[in-house]
C-alpha cells in the first residue's frame, strides 16, 4: 500500500473516532480534536508537496495516532489485567508496623498502623510502574497530558498482609544469638494486579506487560531495611519480633 493511501485509511479511521468521542476523556477530548485538524491538514500538505513533506508527515502521523489514541478509553467492563509478583527484596521499616507508643520511637520511620503499612506498599508498587510508564511516554514523543491520562486509567492493586512488630528488642545482638529468628516467608512476597481501561495498553500482550513490570518490580522496594532474612540491623542494634511466642526462641 502507498504512503498516500496509509494516510488516508488513517484519515478515515480518525473520522470514525471523531463520530465517538464520548468514549475520549474529558482532559483529552481538546488534545484529540486538535489532532484531528492536524491530520486534516496533513492530508493536505501530503497531496501538494509529498516529496518535501515525507519524513516530517510521517513523524506528525505517529504523533497524531498516539495522541488520539493514548487519550481514549474502552468501553466500561472491559480491560486489560496483568498479575505481579514482587521477591527476593529485602524489608522496609515503613512496610512493619506497631501500635505499641514507644516502638516509632525506637525505630524511626516505622508504620504506627497495618493500614500505612498497606498504603506504603501500595504505593511503591504503583510510583514504580508509573515511572516506567512515564519513561516509555516520552520515549515515544508523547505529551504530558497523554501520559497523565495513561496513567490515570491504571488501576493497582496490591495483596499483602504487613508485619506486626510487637515487641521490640534493643541490645546488641548477632545473626547466631538466641531470640532472633529468620522474617517468614510470607512477608517477603507481595503480589497483586494492574489493571487498564486505555485503548494502547488494553490491547498489549503479554511480553509488553512483562516488560513494564519486569523493571517495575526491580525497583519497586527500596530504602531503608532491617535487612533480608532476620528481624536485625547491626547499626541499630535492635531486633524485632511478631508475636514472642511464635517467633522468639525460648518464649
Amino acid at each position: 500500500m502507498g504512503l498516500l493511501s496509509c494516510l488516508w485509511l488513517a484519515f478515515l479511521q480518525i473520522r470514525l473516532l471523531q463520530s465517538r468521542a464520548i468514549y475520549l476523556t474529558t482532559p483529552c477530548q481538546g488534545y484529540y480534536l486538535l489532532n484531528c485538524a492536524v491530520m486534516l491538514l496533513l492530508v493536505k500538505a501530503f497531496r501538494a508537496t509529498m516529496a518535501k513533506a515525507r519524513a516530517h508527515s510521517l513523524l506528525l502521523f505517529a504523533l497524531a495516532i498516539c495522541a488520539v489514541f493514548g487519550c481514549s478509553t474502552i468501553l466500561s467492563g472491559q480491560g486489560s489485567t496483568a498479575d505481579f509478583k514482587v521477591i527476593g527484596f529485602t524489608l522496609p521499616v515503613a512496610m512493619v508496623f506497631s501500635t505499641k507508643p514507644y516502638v516509632p520511637i525506637r525505630v524511626p520511620g516505622i508504620s504506627t498502623d497495618k493500614d500505612l503499612a498497606k498504603k506504603f506498599v501500595n504505593n511503591q508498587i504503583k510510583n514504580a510502574v508509573s515511572d516506567v510508564l512515564d519513561q516509555q511516554g516520552r520515549g515515544a514523543l508523547l505529551s504530558g497530558a497523554v501520559i497523565s491520562s495513561i496513567l490515570s486509567d491504571l488501576v493497582v492493586s496490591v495483596n499483602y498482609e504487613p508485619l506486626e512488630c510487637k515487641e521490640v528488642l534493643y541490645e546488641p545482638r548477632s545473626e547466631n544469638s538466641t531470640g532472633i529468628t529468620l522474617v517468614p516467608e510470607e512477608y517477603l512476597v507481595i503480589s497483586g494486579s494492574l489493571k487498564t481501561t486505555n485503548l494502547i495498553m488494553a490491547s498489549w500482550d503479554k511480553k509488553q506487560w512483562k516488560s513494564v513490570l519486569d523493571k517495575a518490580v526491580s525497583n519497586a522496594v527500596i530504602g531503608d531495611d532491617l535487612t533480608k532474612l532476620y528481624f536485625y540491623e547491626s547499626n541499630w542494634r535492635k531486633a524485632c519480633s511478631q508475636t514472642v511466642e511464635k517467633y522468639m526462641s525460648g518464649g
